[in-house]
């Protein structure tokens, strides 16, 4: 972030006041809450969307801490639909909305505003310094019915390389005449580091990802869960806003050492704001546990030893290995090879020991480019050395050119080494290095190091932001496939990410683990056990938790099983509320898995329990929330819309 840090109630603040609905966006009837902003002067500000029908609104503000009616001290206008109050430290507020002859007339939304406990400093929402500048970045940020979307200059039809015309992308895939680097970044007038137009990383990404502009809502209910939770729903949430570091991550490094594990925790700490190799932009290098071996808990490769073709036997002791052999070796054509002979170009690659450490395996994580500053020359993240020894700075070799500003070494092949050449290629995306034309520059190499990026397939599925076809896209992850058998290792890529910060937590049941801290651990490790199965990656609370049924407080009402939402969100609570971005409420979630386990008692079944309950009895469905074949759930959070297709991979028992 910057100089600004803020408190955890202010956190909690945030992450409420900027919930913003999709329905706001539509042309929908009921009440929904726009947008809240709180000023340096602790005064808040509520906006609410119209009712198409309504005549009229009721407003009734109240002080919840002490059960005070604070209306009287607001300003309401509803012909313009806000409401602004003068607020107190560490008091919550409810703002309550109803219609006067609307469709929602019997409705009520009710949102909670924290102010900062401790008296510390208020700041604004949204940070910048109000400076303008030519690209107008920023424009519109504003603006949250989605109307700005094409105003922004570097949306107004600029040629693309095929010589049409469209939107150029915000994140990553840049073309040549690109103007998108304005989007988030001011040359002269940013407001914080890295030249960004808002104070931190947190507001610039939320300017926004807070549906503004029509771009993904990180604060509506999602796969990823919300960052618009409710207190009293036992609201859990990344602290993504920079207040606090990695090291906070339970299952990490919490000593203050060196390193990625003391970066402060933000939306670019598992984001990439300027391209993946993963869905949702996941970020490539998370925590730098892209180049921290795996006794750091991390997948990068130090000190790799060569190995000639073929792939030698299975060493407990070398977790991961360099293999050197000809394209043809390694099942590689001429096309993966710029059009070079595959029987007698040589190619490096990395294989890993499998699970079972019985064999190695080949791997094709893409490599990471990118290096440390040293003196006199830069040290890549991905090279090769011809001695045992890995030295950091090599004499020069008089033998080879200078090209440019770079002074060749003896001893090391990195990333220059390709640029000066042509026989050399890195294949960053696909993980492997070739020398072609018979050139013998990978032959004397006897180790390497390999920074590897982390890449995670969520299989997204697309669906239309505002009930429109027409609407601007957004994506959301298909939950099955991040944990079904058949997924084919996606659920141990979610999985495997997650564990660059919560490291220790990535095991197999059975045994003791811990890269840091050794105990028994419930399995991760496989694609039916997985983070994502039972927590969120965003957050959770009591609207979006689950009970052992995968059903949501939502879902009890409109099935019967309560008659309000008062008594479902009851049900739901957590009685034990902590930040662990659950699924499910207290413990349900083992419930879920283990109604048919090895414990040799009773359990809820029909012969225990009220046969009234209708959670005694019955099958449990599959979980979590899994989507029925040949239906379409409406209630479930998962289909927010009511209209995702079923996935006709999806084999429900």
């Amino acid at each position: 972030m910057s100089k600004r840090k803020l408190g955890a109630s202010l956190l909690t603040m945030f992450a409420l006041v900027l919930v913003f609905s999709i329905s706001a966006m539509a042309a929908a009837t009921g009440v929904t809450i726009n947008k809240a902003t709180l000023d340096d002067q602790g005064v808040v500000k509520v906006i609410w969307n119209a009712d198409a029908t309504a005549t009229d609104y009721t407003v009734t503000v109240k002080d919840v801490t002490n059960n005070v009616d604070k209306t009287t001290d607001a300003t309401i206008d509803t012909a313009n639909r806000t409401v602004s109050l003068p607020t107190s430290n560490s008091t919550k507020y409810a703002f309550t909305i109803t219609t006067v002859g609307g469709t929602n007339d019997t409705g009520v939304t009710v949102f909670n505003v924290f102010t900062p406990a401790n008296n510390k400093a208020m700041v604004l929402q949204d940070v910048d310094n109000a400076m303008s500048n030519a690209n107008q970045t920023g424009s519109g940020v504003t603006t949250n019915d989605g109307t700005t979307n094409g105003d922004v200059i570097k949306s107004l039809g600029m040629t693309k390389n095929d010589g049409t015309t469209g939107t150029h992308r915000t994140h990553g895939e840049y073309q040549n005449n690109t103007n998108s680097c304005a989007s988030c970044h001011q040359t002269h007038t940013g407001a914080s580091k890295s030249l960004l137009f808002k104070d931190g990383v947190y507001n610039t990404c939320t300017a926004c990802h807070d549906g503004t502009l029509g771009f993904y809502n990180v604060f509506e209910h999602s796969n990823a869960g919300t960052f618009g939770g409710t207190a009293e729903g036992n609201m859990s949430i990344h602290l993504a806003d920079g207040s606090v570091q990695a090291k906070a991550a339970p299952g990490g490094n919490l000593s203050a050492n060196s390193g990625a594990w003391i970066n402060e925790f933000n939306c670019a700490s598992c984001h990439s704001p300027h391209g993946s190799y993963s869905d949702r932009l996941l970020h490539y290098n998370p925590n730098g546990m892209g180049l921290a071996v795996k006794t750091e808990g991390g997948i990068g490769i130090k000190n790799g030893k060569v190995y000639d073709w073929p792939v030698p036997a299975a060493n407990a002791l070398e977790t991961s290995i360099l293999v050197r052999g000809t394209a043809t070796n390694f099942g590689l054509v001429a096309a993966d090879i710029d059009g070079a002979d595959p029987a007698t170009t040589k190619v490096i690659y990395a294989y890993d020991l499998n699970s079972g450490g019985t064999a190695y395996v080949k791997s094709t994580k893409p490599w990471l480019y990118g290096y440390k500053h040293a003196s006199p020359n830069k040290n890549y993240y991905t090279r090769f050395w011809v001695t045992t020894a890995n030295t950091e700075v090599k004499a020069p070799d008089t033998t080879l050119a200078t090209v440019g500003d770079v002074q060749h070494y003896t001893g090391v092949v990195d990333n220059h080494d390709q640029d000066w050449n042509a026989n050399l290629k890195i294949v960053w995306s696909k993980g492997f290095i070739y020398a072609k034309n018979g050139d013998t520059i990978l032959d004397n190499l006897t180790k390497g190091d390999i920074g590897r990026a982390y890449t995670v397939d969520l299989d997204l599925q697309e669906i239309a932001k505002f009930g429109d076809a027409n609407g601007v896209p957004i994506y959301q992850s298909n939950v099955n496939a991040l944990y079904a058998s058949t997924a084919g290792g996606k659920g141990v890529q979610m999985s495997t990410y997650c564990a660059s910060c919560h490291t220790d937590y990535l095991a197999k049941s059975g045994s003791e683990t811990g890269t840091f801290e050794k105990a028994y651990r419930h399995t991760t490790t496989s694609d039916s056990y997985t983070c994502v199965r039972c927590h969120y990656a965003h957050g959770t609370d009591v609207t979006v938790m689950m009970d052992a049924h995968g059903e949501t407080a939502q879902q009890l009402v409109d099935n019967g099983t309560f008659a309000t939402i008062e008594d479902a969100n009851d049900y739901m609570l957590d009685q034990n509320p902590s930040s662990a971005l659950k699924r499910y409420t207290n413990m349900s979630v083992c419930w879920g898995c283990h109604t048919d386990s090895k414990a040799e008692q009773l359990k809820n079944t029909g012969s225990f329990g009220d046969d009234n309950d209708p959670h005694g009895l019955g099958d449990q469905p599959a979980m979590p929330g899994k989507i029925k074949q040949g239906a379409v759930d409406n209630g479930s959070m998962f289909n927010p819309d009511g209209t995702q297709p079923v996935d006709p991979s999806i084999v429900t028992p």
